[in-house]
C-alpha cells in the first residue's frame, strides 16, 4: 500500500510538471481501490459492533452456565440424598461373603473370576444406571451387595464348608442401606478364605488375584491350619486392612 502511494505521488508531480494526464488504466484502478476501501470501512464499523455484541453475549453465556452448573449440582445432590446414593472420588469400604467351590469364589449369583467386579441388571440389561433405585428391577435389587460390618455376615456362614470374607472398595454408583450398600463396582482389597482345614489371608494384590483365580489350590498350598486361625482373627485382619486403607487414602493428606 505504501509503495503504491509513493508511486502515485511521483506520477502526480510529473503530471503537474508537464501537464500530462494519467492513463485510463490508472484512473480505473484508483476508482476500484477507493470503492474497496469504502466497503472495508463500512464492514469494519459493522465488525466492531459484531465483536462487541459477541463479547457481551459470551459474558452473559458464561454467567448463565455458572448458574446452570450450580443449579444442576444442587438438584443432583438432592436426588442422591433422597435416593440414599453415595458418590465420592474416594472408595466406600465394606465387607462381602463368598462361597468356595472347586471353580472358585461365588457370590450371590455368579462366580468372581478376578478381584474386580462390575454389577449388571439381569432384568434391565440395557439400562446402565446400576444399581437401580426405582425398584424397576424387582427383588433382589441389582448391584454388588456389601455390609458395613463384617461380623453381621458371619451368621450366614455354614458351620462347615468353604467360605471367604473380604474387604471391598466400592466405587461408581453406591446406594446406602441401613446395614450395607449396593454398588456398581467393587475391588477386593483383602480377603480371608476358610476352606476345609486351611485358612488363607491375602492383602497383597498378587496374592488376592491368586485367591480368585485358583482359590482351592492356593488355599491348600499357602494357607495355614485352621486351628491357628479362628474366625475372630479373620475379622481382626480385615479391620486392620480397612484402617490402613483409610489412612493412606485420607483426602486430607492430599
Amino acid at each position: 500500500m505504501a509503495r503504491v502511494a509513493g508511486l502515485r505521488a511521483e506520477l502526480t508531480r510529473l503530471e503537474d510538471r508537464y501537464g500530462v494526464q494519467p492513463s485510463e488504466g490508472v484512473l480505473r484502478l484508483e476508482r476500484s481501490i477507493r470503492q474497496r476501501c469504502a466497503k472495508i470501512d463500512t464492514l469494519s464499523e459493522h465488525l466492531e459492533e459484531i465483536v462487541a455484541a459477541l463479547l457481551n453475549l459470551e459474558s452473559e453465556r458464561a454467567g448463565l452456565l455458572t448458574g446452570m452448573e450450580l443449579l444442576l449440582a444442587d438438584e443432583i445432590s438432592q436426588v442422591r440424598i433422597e435416593q440414599n446414593e453415595a458418590w465420592s472420588p474416594w472408595p466406600v469400604y465394606a465387607y462381602r461373603l463368598w462361597g468356595v467351590t472347586t471353580s472358585g469364589l461365588v457370590g450371590m449369583v455368579e462366580r468372581w473370576p478376578t478381584p474386580e467386579f462390575e454389577a449388571t441388571c439381569q432384568k434391565l440389561p440395557l439400562n446402565p444406571d446400576v444399581p437401580h433405585t426405582d425398584e424397576r428391577c424387582g427383588e433382589p435389587r441389582c448391584g454388588i451387595y456389601a455390609a458395613k460390618r463384617p461380623d453381621c455376615l458371619l451368621s450366614e456362614v455354614a458351620p462347615k464348608g468353604g467360605w471367604a470374607i473380604g474387604l471391598v472398595a466400592l466405587t461408581g454408583k453406591v446406594v446406602e442401606h441401613d446395614e450395607g450398600y449396593r454398588a456398581q463396582r467393587a475391588t477386593v482389597e483383602a480377603i480371608v478364605i476358610h476352606h476345609e482345614d486351611r485358612v488363607l489371608a491375602a492383602e497383597e494384590p498378587r496374592m488376592v488375584g491368586l485367591a480368585f483365580s485358583a482359590t482351592v489350590a492356593t488355599t491348600a498350598l499357602l494357607g495355614r491350619p485352621s486351628s491357628e486361625w479362628p474366625v475372630e482373627r479373620s475379622l481382626t485382619t480385615l479391620y486392620a486392612a480397612e484402617r490402613r486403607l483409610q489412612w493412606t487414602s485420607d483426602p486430607s493428606d492430599a
